[in-house]
């Protein structure tokens, strides 16, 4: 949202001459794991469609040291809804959070 006094006037906005596409790939940079809130943030290093992001593609994994946990792949949690930025949220379901959980 852009405050009144900051906008511009339609009839003096000036369409664009040019345009470069953006072929570098969003890289995820850091992810927070809220138990509390049954969330997972996850955040790119530029803005995402957020719409694009399927929970179904996310795997949590632990580090090599950890052998004895096995990977979970997220299967019927949603994306809380938001505007196209680097920070995603991810709404654990129940059959998500129970599987992290016995981890």
């Amino acid at each position: 949202v852009v405050p009144i006094d900051d906008a511009v006037e339609i009839s003096r906005a000036m369409a664009a001459t040019h345009f470069v596409y953006d072929r570098t790939s969003p890289e995820l940079i850091a992810f927070e794991l809220d138990m509390s809130n049954r969330t997972l943030l996850l955040q790119f290093s530029e803005a995402i469609q957020v719409l694009s992001l399927r929970p179904k593609h996310v795997v949590l994994a632990g580090t090599s040291d950890d052998t004895d946990l096995q990977p979970v792949r997220l299967t019927t949690s949603t994306v809380l809804p938001a505007q196209n930025l680097p920070d995603v949220t991810i709404l654990l379901s129940e059959a998500d959070f129970n599987s992290i959980a016995v981890r």
